[in-house]
């Protein structure tokens, strides 16, 4: 078969993955485009607060997004109801954000001694109500999910570089994200109501119910694991100076945009998944090809890993951090596909939660250890490796089962 001929096979999934490609790749590569505006007007100091503000942000949204990211796009491609299981999910967050808002809001006015920062960076939140990427991905409205990504990216950029160097306050940083998201959403209203005028209508809560069951597994995990993850930035800010949570946070930054071609892949595919779920063979294949994709993409990194910094920033970084930091690449795009187009598509979310514990029980404990001999930051990165190689050899062994 010629190239011709494999384009004409896969045309629609080559072309599923560029446009949703665009929309992800945006969204990931605009928080490393403005590190140079940030530390150019806040420093490593004011970096550090906004990392830890964010952290707590996103520990919040676990609760907003109510395991809707992990199950949505699946029960769209099943053909399920797609506008009720919308509206469904739209009346649950925007309930949830409102809740988890006025706690969270108490808690930033009582124990941060900026609640200002903290209350707004809540409300970059609003992004998983206004732009509901999974029914996107199970509807195949993958060119629609580019533009609503290249809106917001030329939101943030433009909001960004006007802004902030006019009025250089941290609490701005959490709004030009804020509004940019209130800019993608008002575009996927239009879209959506364009598609079917029942989408955004008013349910009863009883409706609600058809979906709660299958959600608050993946909540469950949901919590574990992002706590788990944004608990190494916890460790780094009160351990050690917030200054330090740059290299770290870089470090996740670069794994997290060279983790998103898999992310994509995975998620354009995910219907295909679905379909050929009796076949496992199918999900193996896919699996190997993600491995050697990732050790490419790790190789690539820590070659231009020196080049690239001097991109960013001309301020004193730790390489070695970041090289070793981002091995967990490689396990991390593993352990998601397994995740998103293996276990789950075979209904084995008991399975994935499990894994979520032992994974969090492996950092934890292996951060307490390794505390008693090296510095907070170096503890938190090997654990972080650590943590991604034992979630993935749980996860294939779960597999193997099937």
């Amino acid at each position: 078969m010629g190239l011709r001929g494999f384009y004409n096979n896969n045309k629609s999934i080559l072309l599923n993955y560029l446009n949703y490609g665009i929309f992800d790749f945006l969204l990931v590569i605009i928080p490393v485009i403005i590190i140079p505006l940030f530390l150019d007007i806040f420093g490593k100091l004011g970096y550090g607060e906004i990392v830890l503000a964010r952290v707590y942000a996103l520990i919040a949204g676990v609760f907003i997004d109510f395991g809707y990211k992990n199950m949505g796009a699946k029960n769209i491609a099943k053909n399920k109801d797609s506008v009720l299981f919308f509206n469904s999910s739209f009346l649950i967050k925007v309930s949830a954000f409102v809740f988890t808002g006025f706690f969270y809001s108490l808690i930033s006015f009582n124990f941060s001694s900026n609640p200002l920062l903290h209350i707004c960076f809540y409300l970059i939140n609003i992004q998983t109500i206004l732009i509901p990427n999974f029914l996107f991905i199970g509807m195949g409205k993958f060119k629609d999910l580019s533009k609503i990504g290249f809106l917001v990216s030329i939101s943030q950029i433009l909001l960004f570089f006007s802004v902030l160097y006019q009025f250089q306050y941290l609490f701005l940083v959490p709004l030009v994200y804020f509004f940019s998201y209130v800019i993608g959403g008002i575009y996927s209203l239009i879209v959506l109501r364009k598609i079917n005028n029942n989408y955004y209508r008013l349910i009863s809560f009883s409706s609600v119910f058809v979906v709660w069951n299958e959600n608050i597994s993946f909540l469950k995990k949901n919590i574990v694991g992002i706590i788990k993850d944004k608990l190494s930035y916890l460790i780094i800010g009160y351990y050690s100076e917030k200054s330090m949570l740059f290299e770290y946070d870089l470090g996740m930054k670069f794994i997290n945009l060279l983790s998103r071609p898999i992310s994509i892949y995975s998620n354009v595919i995910i219907k295909k998944s679905v379909e050929m779920s009796k076949d496992v063979i199918f999900f193996y294949k896919n699996l190997k090809v993600i491995f050697f994709v990732s050790i490419v993409f790790w190789l690539i990194l820590i070659t231009s890993l020196p080049i690239v910094i001097s991109f960013i920033t001309d301020l004193s970084i730790n390489l070695n951090i970041i090289y070793v930091l981002t091995i967990s690449l490689v396990f991390l795009n593993l352990s998601s596909f397994t995740v998103s187009n293996g276990l789950l598509v075979f209904n084995k979310s008991k399975e994935i939660f499990n894994s979520s514990i032992i994974v969090a029980l492996v950092f934890l404990t292996s951060v307490i250890l390794l505390f008693q001999f090296i510095n907070p930051l170096y503890s938190v990165v090997a654990a972080t490796i650590l943590s991604f190689f034992t979630e993935f050899i749980y996860l294939l062994w779960k597999t193997k089962k099937m």
